[in-house]
């Protein structure tokens, strides 16, 4: 017989204010465990696929002709205990609502791990991988092309799958009028069309009115030069007239040295608009290791294996979890009546 979930759960008497007066109260605290129910634990229930628009109340009316045996459904699935927020799987309507909340208004694109040997501070290729982007910097850092007069800011730098990811993105000062009127999409497109971008500090403060704003701003620019040059100081420091030996022998500021490198992308293939189609994971290929600096090759051989092994996206990757949140336990229709019997005995024993 259908009932009422918590009216079958026992009383307890309990002092509230500690007067002396006891009231009854629902002891919510009990807890009966499910594999107590049955021996065979497969044997009471089934599994059913939630549909777009189900809730446990109207499952519960399919399958048991009431909506009392809710209740059931959150008993029998581990995922479902804490409630329904983020274990429920989404209406389709709502998915493509979380995924435009949650990566279209992000950009993404690959950005090769390589430090290339060159003449000039001005050519040299840098590795991205070892760049400090901590939360106190990325509000002034951004990312630069060299070739479409565009910036982005930089969201994070995912090290183990070379993406730089980057929202709004916008013309530099000089450029506005050339961008008028250009829809969003088309400046993404244009942004992630070079080949190799650099990096920009932007102090958004007035050196007059906000002079106390503006002088921290600069000075936190100087903290992230230090922190970002010490790797270069080994890593191309034999590189001759583009290594750290030109910081060394004054030939450039450390400011100069830092914000000249270029930083190479992979090309097409590598980039996306949106970054719901970004690549969440690349098949067969999970050897990166974040702590090292790699090889030239090494994005070659990323290339190599992507071409064979396709990528799984991100809005892939969130369809799967999403999808897989739908199979869930349901107790078999035919033995509800003993299963609520059982388990409020076990409840109140």
């Amino acid at each position: 017989m259908a009932t009422n979930f918590f009216s079958q759960f026992p009383k307890v008497s309990y002092d509230i204010d500690g007067g002396g007066s006891y009231v009854n109260l629902t002891d919510i605290s009990r807890n009966v465990d499910i594999s107590n129910l049955n021996e065979d634990k497969g044997s009471f229930y089934t599994y059913y696929d939630i549909m777009d628009g189900d809730r446990p109340d109207t499952i519960s009316q399919l399958l048991y002709q009431t909506p009392q045996y809710y209740w059931s459904i959150f008993i029998l699935n581990d995922s479902l205990k804490a409630g329904l927020n983020n274990a429920w799987p989404l209406s389709a309507l709502n998915f493509e609502t979380m995924i435009g909340n949650e990566y279209d208004k992000y950009s993404s694109f690959a950005v090769s791990p390589e430090l290339t040997a060159a003449g000039s501070i001005a050519q040299q290729r840098s590795d991205f991988s070892v760049v400090p982007l901590n939360e106190k910097y990325l509000p002034y850092l951004f990312l630069s092309s060299t070739e479409t007069d565009l910036r982005a800011n930089i969201l994070k730098y995912d090290r183990y799958l070379l993406q730089a990811v980057v929202y709004n993105i916008t013309p530099h000062e000089h450029a506005t009028q050339s961008y008028a009127n250009h829809p969003i999409l088309d400046l993404r497109n244009t942004f992630l069309s070079s080949s190799e971008y650099v990096l920009e500090w932007i102090n958004p403060f007035n050196s007059v009115t906000q002079a106390a704003a503006y002088a921290a701003c600069e000075a936190l620019k100087e903290e992230w030069i230090d922190l970002a040059i010490e790797p270069f100081k080994t890593i191309d420091i034999a590189i001759p007239n583009a290594g750290y030996n030109t910081v060394a022998n004054g030939t450039y500021a450390k400011e100069s040295y830092m914000f000249g490198k270029k930083y190479l992308t992979a090309g097409e293939g590598f980039t996306w608009s949106l970054y719901r189609n970004a690549a969440y994971q690349y098949f067969k290929y999970d050897t990166l290791d974040s702590s090292i600096t790699y090889p030239v090759s090494a994005f070659d051989v990323l290339k190599a294996n992507t071409i064979d092994n396709p990528s799984i996206s991100n809005y892939e990757k969130e369809q799967i979890e999403n999808d897989a949140k739908r199979k869930i336990k349901v107790v078999r229709p035919d033995i509800m009546r003993d299963f609520t019997k059982t388990y409020f005995t076990l409840l109140n024993s």
